[in-house]
C-alpha cells in the first residue's frame, strides 16, 4: 500500500497535477493568497517520503520546474519527517518560477505581495503575477486585477474577465461587482446579474444573495435575457 501511495503521488508530482487552494474575496478588497500544496504528501510514511524527496531532487538538479515546484510545496508545509523550511521553500519556488512554472510564479508573487519569505514589494508581486496570469493561471489573473483595480480599472476588468471565463468564482464575483459599480466599464445591472448568477451556480453563497438583490432592479424582459445569457455562458465555461 505504501508503494502504491508514493507511486501515485510521484506521478502526480512529475505531471504537475497539483492545484492551489484559495479563499474567495467577497469585496473588491485584497484576497489573501497562500501557498497551499496539494496531493497526498501529508499521508506518506517517512520511508516513502524519502523516496519522493530523492526522486524530486534528482529531477530538480536537472532543472525540472515541476520537481522544483513540488519541493517548494513540501518545504512550505513539512511532510513526514521533513520539517518546514520557508527559506528553502522560497528558493525552490523561485527556481521553478524562473523556469516558467505558472503556479510557482504565482507563489513568488504572493510572497512579495504579503512580505512572506521575501521583502514586501507590490512592484515585484505585480511582475510575477503578470507572468503567471499571462500563462492563463486564473488565481494570478484575479490578483493582478486587484493590483490594477485602483489605478487602471479597465485593465483590472480585463484580468477579471479572463479569470471568470476560466471558471474562477473569484473572477466572476469581482467582474460582477465592477458592473454593479461601473468601474472600468459602464454600469450594467443586467451584466452584473449574469456574472453573479454564474458565481452562484459555482457555489458562492454571497453571489446568490447579490444576484437576488440585483434581480429586483431588472425589468421582466431584461431579467429573461440575463438569465438566458448566464445559462449560455455557464455552459460554455463548463465545456471549455
Amino acid at each position: 500500500m505504501k508503494n502504491l501511495i508514493v507511486i501515485v503521488f510521484i506521478n502526480l508530482a512529475l505531471q504537475g497535477c497539483a492545484t492551489t487552494t484559495k479563499a474567495s474575496p467577497k469585496t473588491l478588497g485584497e484576497q489573501q493568497a497562500t501557498h497551499t500544496p496539494s496531493g497526498s504528501q501529508a499521508t506518506l510514511p517517512n520511508q516513502d517520503t524519502k523516496k519522493l524527496i530523492d526522486l524530486l531532487q534528482s529531477k530538480a538538479e536537472k532543472g525540472n520546474p515541476i520537481a522544483l515546484y513540488h519541493l517548494g510545496n513540501i518545504y512550505a508545509e513539512g511532510v513526514g519527517d521533513i520539517k518546514k523550511d520557508p527559506a528553502l521553500s522560497i528558493m525552490y519556488f523561485k527556481q521553478s518560477a524562473e523556469r516558467g512554472h505558472a503556479k510557482a510564479q504565482y507563489n513568488i508573487g504572493a510572497s512579495y505581495k504579503l512580505g512572506d519569505g521575501l521583502p514586501q514589494s507590490n512592484k515585484d508581486a505585480k511582475i510575477w503575477y503578470e507572468k503567471a496570469a499571462s500563462q492563463g493561471y486564473a488565481d494570478a489573473q484575479v490578483q493582478l486585477g486587484l493590483i490594477y483595480l485602483d489605478t487602471e480599472p479597465r485593465t483590472a476588468l480585463k484580468w477579471f474577465q479572463a479569470a471568470a471565463m476560466q471558471g474562477s468564482t473569484d473572477g466572476q464575483f469581482l467582474l460582477a461587482s465592477m458592473y454593479i459599480r461601473g468601474e472600468g466599464v459602464p454600469q450594467n445591472q443586467a451584466e452584473a446579474y449574469v456574472w453573479m448568477s454564474i458565481a452562484a451556480a459555482s457555489g458562492d453563497k454571497d453571489a446568490k444573495t447579490m444576484r437576488d438583490n440585483i434581480k429586483q432592479k431588472l425589468s421582466s424582459e431584461a431579467l429573461s435575457k440575463a438569465q438566458s445569457r448566464s445559462i449560455t455562458l455557464f455552459n460554455k465555461i463548463k465545456t471549455d
